[in-house]
């Protein structure tokens, strides 16, 4: 028998790290759970692109649902990555500048 987790465990853990879903199971830690990430990448993007799909929808109010979907599902986690490396860019600048 492998010590390895199934594989269930380790989408379990993908989901529970790109997204805001509640798993209430303990699963694996997340170098383990990185090969399901396209996966899990791919079912956000499917469900945030209903709004899309949804006839009679104006383009930019369907925009705007998507966009409200997408940083439903993943907390932020894209935004506040964004946010990370403008910190980055502006460190050790002196405060004047």
């Amino acid at each position: 028998m492998s010590s390895r987790p199934g594989w269930w465990l380790r989408f379990l853990g993908a989901v529970q790290f790109l997204t805001v879903i509640p798993i209430e199971r303990s699963t694996v830690p997340v170098h383990e759970a990185a090969a399901f990430f396209p996966l899990v990448g791919a079912g956000i993007g499917l469900l945030s692109a209903w709004p899309l799909l949804v006839a009679g929808l104006p383009p930019g109010l369907a925009a705007a649902l998507v966009l409200v979907l997408q940083l439903g599902l993943t907390g932020m986690l894209h935004e506040d990555g964004l946010a990370d490396i403008a910190d980055g860019v502006r460190k050790g600048r002196p405060v004047e500048r």
